[in-house]
């Protein structure tokens, strides 16, 4: 049976809706947002495997931080299978391909990342730089 209201001397009927939360509610995957520019650099990567797990999760790492500078202990992706040796070359590669930036950290062997938010278009095309050069 309907529920009726009067408005005006007119019976409407009413009809009780659940509430639907906005954007569907929380997802619980995770996941990164990487640029076409961070896509392009990461594609010149010698170790391509591994500095592109560290790299997403050093992009993961800093949204959790809300995109600041966040401290990076020494066997940060020890449970992920990467090993310390290979956590560094990987962040040194990140470095020189400048998609992050490092500083050392209060601790001992730990480092402050921050993920480069601005990406020169130099790095994006090749045909540019070496214009330049010449």
């Amino acid at each position: 049976m309907s529920k009726y209201v009067v408005r005006h001397g007119r019976r409407i009927a009413v009809e009780t809706l659940k509430p639907v939360q906005p954007g569907g509610g929380l997802s619980a995957e995770r996941f990164v947002k990487l640029t076409w520019a961070q896509v392009k650099l990461l594609h010149r990567a010698t170790r391509f495997a591994t500095t592109g797990k560290v790299f997403h999760l050093l992009l993961f790492r800093s949204f959790k931080a809300y995109a600041k500078p966040f401290a990076l202990a020494a066997d940060a992706f020890s449970s992920n299978g990467i090993s310390r040796p290979s956590q560094w070359r990987a962040i040194r590669e990140l470095e020189r391909l400048r998609l992050i930036s490092t500083e050392p950290g209060k601790a001992k062997r730990a480092l402050v990342i921050s993920i480069s938010a601005a990406i020169q278009t130099e790095a994006l095309d090749p045909a540019s730089a070496s214009k330049r050069k010449h």
